[in-house]
């Protein structure tokens, strides 16, 4: 066996006592503070310090690194996942046994627990970066609001508004109008736009600053390519934060040959209102509409007619067809819901470009059932209106005076 010289000797007895320093350091429990990066001990207040330029006891640069998080993939606020489901890499798979009866002294256990998140969810309210768990649910450390939540209220107040025509660019007022309801404040943006695309779309960005039903109206901009007669329309396609709008029946933009001018006159004098108006009662597009007579060049036949009125009161009256005869009888549909008794004055506006005349026409409300208090008896001038004949029954009944008689005031020029 051949011998080892004094120096061999010496180099193995101090490798063996180094390795039995670094065996006692991972063995034995260590209470000193500690700093990685550097030889130096940490500040008095803290346990661990991370730090690599030496000599650096004020607030100023002492690293050119940073600290790495582990990454995870959060997919519950309230629970502490990925760290005790059944398979980590499946967030279906359940809690484990031991998070399942223990939940809530581990979750104040690991209070203050930090990583990062590799992926957003808005509606479970997981947001990407440094997330802390609080001893109840992930807190995100972004500022930020995050984006809402909301879906279509009213399916019949989604409508879009103004006349399109190839060619034509859309303006102030080509417009969307829907009614949402909120469910969760944040960041929106809502888009419509035509599929396939037509050279025009609908866009409004904006923040819903508390859950809630909102009215929103959303400008149109871009120019239409190509004209879609003889085709339903342009079908369009709505979003909301990238989430497609599609609990409506499907919506089609008309897009008009811009060939073809609407040249019409409106006579205002043949203007006439048709229909009961009750107060909170929906107008019925049957038998609630508004007449009127077009007096049209041969040059405007085969153009479209769009006529509307304002709305008062929660009603308003429309209508579109096409031109095709120089003197056309057409009818201006109601909609909405009468909100108040007093007679309704519109304006009715055209896109006749003969002209910019506009017509009026008044909605004459009726007066809901009354209970009278009267005096006397039914005598032929007594105040009881009680028997037929009599002056005072026969003002009530009368059809000019009360009832749901069609009442017309005269349209003016």
């Amino acid at each position: 066996m051949k011998q080892r010289t004094f120096k061999q000797r010496q180099r193995w007895a101090t490798f063996w006592f180094i390795l039995l320093l670094v065996v006692s350091n991972f063995t034995l429990p260590s209470r000193a503070q500690v700093t990685i990066g550097s030889n130096e001990r940490p500040v008095s207040g803290a346990i661990l310090q991370l730090k690599e330029k030496e000599n650096v006891l004020n607030d100023t640069l002492n690293s050119y690194k940073g600290f790495g998080l582990p990454r995870v993939t959060l997919s519950d606020k309230y629970q502490l996942y990925p760290m005790f489901l059944n398979n980590p890499e499946d967030p279906t798979s359940g809690s484990n046994g031991q998070y399942s009866v223990n939940k809530e002294t581990l979750d104040k256990t690991h209070t203050g627990l930090l990583v990062y998140n590799l992926i957003e969810n808005e509606e479970k309210e997981l947001c990407i970066g440094l997330n802390q768990w609080n001893g109840k649910e992930w807190n995100c450390f972004q500022t930020k609001m995050g984006n809402a939540i909301a879906d279509i209220k009213d399916c019949n107040t989604l409508k879009f508004k103004g006349q399109y025509q190839n060619d034509v660019a859309l303006n102030s007022s080509n417009y969307l109008t829907i009614d949402l309801t909120v469910t969760k404040a944040g960041a929106y943006t809502i888009t419509a736009i035509s599929d396939p695309e037509n050279g025009y779309y609908f866009t409004l960005t904006g923040v819903f600053l508390t859950t809630g039903d909102y009215t929103i109206t959303v400008p149109g901009a871009g120019t239409p390519i190509n004209h879609t007669e003889g085709t339903p329309g342009d079908l369009m396609k709505i979003t909301f934060n990238g989430k497609v709008l599609d609990s409506c029946d499907p919506l089609y933009v008309q897009v008009e040959d811009s060939s073809k001018k609407p040249l019409f006159v409106m006579n205002c004098a043949l203007t006439k209102v048709r229909g009961v108006y009750k107060i909170d009662t929906p107008l019925d597009p049957a038998t609630n509409y508004i007449e009127m007579t077009l007096n049209v060049d041969l040059a405007g036949i085969g153009a479209t007619y769009i006529i509307e009125t304002n709305t008062v009161d929660g009603i308003y009256f429309k209508g579109q067809g096409l031109l095709s005869s120089t003197t056309q009888n057409i009818k201006l549909i109601g909609y909405g819901t009468p909100n108040s008794l007093n007679d309704k004055k519109f304006t009715i506006t055209s896109n006749s470009k003969k002209t910019t005349a506009t017509c009026e026409a008044t909605v004459i409300m009726v007066i809901p059932k009354k209970r009278m208090l009267v005096l006397g008896t039914a005598a032929t001038y007594g105040w009881v209106p009680g028997t037929s004949g009599v002056g005072s029954y026969e003002v009530l009944m009368s059809d000019n005076n009360f009832g749901t008689k069609e009442r017309n005031k005269l349209p003016q020029n």
